[in-house]
């Protein structure tokens, strides 16, 4: 096993790495709970591994496009 990767632990960047980068918790909830203030990610791995994260934030509540 050379990658864990984990959910349901808020992290504010949306996504962190720990152990020596063997580890990964990755969070999609932006804003969490409207009052959170954090990032969320999305981790796309493709088949060699390679790893792409995409960093968001919450859009406005409410708001309108």
């Amino acid at each position: 096993m050379k990658l864990i990767v984990r959910a349901h632990q808020l992290v504010n960047e949306g996504y962190r790495k720990q152990f020596n980068d063997e580890l990964y918790t990755v969070w999609s909830a932006p804003n969490y709970c409207y009052r959170m203030n954090n990032l969320a990610a999305i981790l796309k791995i493709d088949g060699n591994l390679g790893e792409k994260f995409i960093v968001y934030e919450a859009s406005t509540r409410g708001k309108k496009s």
